[in-house]
């Protein structure tokens, strides 16, 4: 964990992972990749049921980003 981090509330970060200085991880995020640049960082979506979160997921494995 670098310096000037902020992890908010009910945040889940994978062991044995980097994360650089100034980064931001906003409320209820889940970490699972080091971080390398600074920059605040979300993750997470709505309470859906778990077969629509499942086709939901399909297209996003194949978005290059």
């Amino acid at each position: 964990m670098g310096k000037n981090c902020t992890v908010s509330g009910t945040c889940g970060i994978i062991d044995n992972l980097e994360i650089t200085d100034s980064v931001h991880i906003t409320a209820g995020s889940l970490v699972t990749k080091s971080i390398t640049k600074p920059g605040t960082y979300t993750s997470g979506t709505p309470l859906i049921e778990h077969s629509l979160w499942k086709r939901m997921l399909l297209p996003l494995k194949n978005l290059k980003i």
